[in-house]
């Protein structure tokens, strides 16, 4: 539970990398997300250009 808490609340590294390493269902979520938040970012750019 203390692991989800971090994981959900921080957006330290050290803390992220941390979980990373030693928990491993952490890596496919955290892999996710991050392809979640990466592809957010490109609809967003590509939007705003195309609003222009």
């Amino acid at each position: 539970m203390d692991a989800w808490l971090a994981f959900l609340s921080s957006d330290e590294p050290q803390i992220v990398e941390e979980l990373y390493v030693n928990y491993p269902e952490f890596r496919r979520m955290y892999e996710d997300i991050y392809e979640l938040c990466a592809s957010l970012a490109f609809l967003m750019l590509t939007q705003r250009f195309t609003l222009f």
